[in-house]
């Protein structure tokens, strides 16, 4: 009779435990968007949407790391119907353009109406941060606050500037930078003459701008030097500490310019990337990282609208003109690259104490710069092997590839460029020279696909580039 108990008890705590696991973190629903608006009517909940891509890191170290714990369930299993919307789904894509969806994970917070109460972006490790987004949103769902309410009080107050400053300063909190621009440019439409230039107004509307077209980027552009005369360092990128006042002007432009690009790329707006063309090349301190970055983003645009004589163009630009400019300055570029990671632990702002081997680190950031540079020129090449039309751009490709492996030696992607160039020109034996060396250097997950193009170019067989 014991024994049967033991059993017994053993098989309770066994079902107990399994019940804890099943309940354990965020317990999701599968309904859609009007079916979790319509359980939140009578269940008396909130809802909680996360907005989700499937190719998104964060979003998957969300769904691993903070979805899951106990703690983080116990508050949004009470509290909120929990559903999970894929953005690029159909219906998924109706909500993200309808709460102005811009980054991933997006975490948006629902009274039964629809209504947004609050939102949150982005990973974090910290399951506090997260847990303090749902109080915000209870705590803004008791006073009845809603962000459609704010967004009706800017229709009546959009003439008064200080409401305008905390206005913007909470669509920014509220991760809601699509919306910033409009109230922006009429702060600045209030603000004109001599008043756009005190050491507020001109950190505050740089602290804020977002996108090309602006009003507000105009303004800037046209008084750049009276911009960058009145950044205050403790407003503007206060953690950068070793910028300059001009560096720090270059990263607020170089963010707006990439930003609009991203916008430009997935809207196929060919307007708005001459625009934003114009715009760059009026811009001053945007610093040499920006002319790789910008060239990334041009050549994107023109593959992702398959405008491949616009691309052949673009490669040839780099290679002609950026990448020369990129290697006569580059030992100043890695330089001033380096000091930027130094300089907070020279000053005792970091701890050196917390990285394991804190010489080899630094050592190691001295190559930074030429590592990217070399990156991105082996992407440069990898366009010519992709999208060449002629053997003249095949060639351009491969002088490229060897560009970037005489920049990072140990970078497998360029001898593999390299080779897929040699092999696509018929020339054999350069070509199986070059893959052996990507070969060689190629980690655990690049190697098998690189080992069978190998094999395949000493059959002389097809290569899927």
């Amino acid at each position: 009779m014991k024994g049967t108990v033991l059993i017994f008890c053993l098989l309770l705590s066994v079902v107990n435990a399994l019940s804890a696991q099943e309940t354990a973190g965020i317990r999701f629903s599968d309904m859609n968007y009007e079916a979790a608006l319509k359980a939140a009517k009578e269940s008396g909940k909130l809802v909680f949407i996360d907005v989700y891509t499937t190719w998104c890191p964060p979003c998957k170290r969300m769904e691993k790391e903070i979805f899951p714990l106990a703690e983080v369930g116990n508050t949004y299993n009470k509290s909120f119907i929990n559903c999970r919307i894929n953005a690029e789904d159909k219906e998924g894509s109706v909500v993200a353009r309808k709460y102005n969806v811009g980054g991933y994970p997006t975490y948006l917070f629902l009274n039964e109406e629809g209504e947004v109460l609050h939102r949150g972006l982005g990973y974090n490790p910290d399951p506090a941060v997260f847990l303090r987004l749902a109080k915000v949103a209870a705590d803004n769902a008791k006073r009845n606050w809603t962000v459609e309410s704010m967004q009706k009080k800017y229709a009546q107050k959009k003439n008064d500037p200080d409401f305008l400053i905390t206005y913007i300063r909470k669509l920014e909190e509220l991760h809601m930078d699509k919306d910033v621009q409009a109230p922006l440019d009429q702060y600045l439409s209030l603000i004109r003459d001599d008043a756009a230039f005190t050491s507020f107004n001109i950190n505050f509307l740089l602290q804020h701008i977002k996108s090309i077209p602006s009003n507000t980027v105009d303004f800037i552009i046209a008084h750049q030097d009276d911009f960058v005369a009145g950044i205050l360092p403790d407003e503007l990128y206060p953690e950068k500490i070793s910028r300059t006042k001009e560096e720090k002007y270059g990263s607020v432009m170089n963010n707006v310019i990439m930003g609009s690009m991203v916008t430009a790329i997935s809207q196929k707006d060919k307007a708005l990337f001459e625009l934003i063309h114009d715009k760059a090349r009026q811009v001053k301190h945007l610093g040499g990282k920006f002319q790789l970055s910008f060239f990334g983003f041009s050549t994107q645009f023109s593959v992702t609208t398959k405008d491949t004589t616009g691309l052949i163009k673009q490669l040839h630009a780099f290679a002609d003109t950026t990448l020369p400019s990129e290697m006569k300055n580059l030992s100043q570029y890695s330089q001033r690259f380096y000091d930027h990671w130094y300089y907070p632990y020279l000053i005792g702002k970091e701890d050196s104490t917390k990285i394991k081997d804190f010489v080899a680190e630094k050592e190691s950031w001295k190559g930074n710069y030429q590592r990217y540079l070399a990156k991105t020129v082996d992407n440069a090449a990898r366009r010519y092997l992709e999208f060449g039309t002629s053997r003249d751009d095949f060639q351009q490709g491969i002088t490229l590839g060897k560009t970037a492996a005489e920049l990072n030696k140990e970078i497998p992607d360029a001898f593999n460029t390299m080779a897929l160039l040699y092999y696509k020109t018929h020339r054999q034996k350069k070509a199986l020279k070059y893959q052996r060396q990507a070969v060689s250097l190629s980690n655990q997950q690049q190697r098998a696909v690189m080992e069978q193009q190998l094999n395949n170019m000493k059959l002389r067989k097809a290569i899927d580039e």
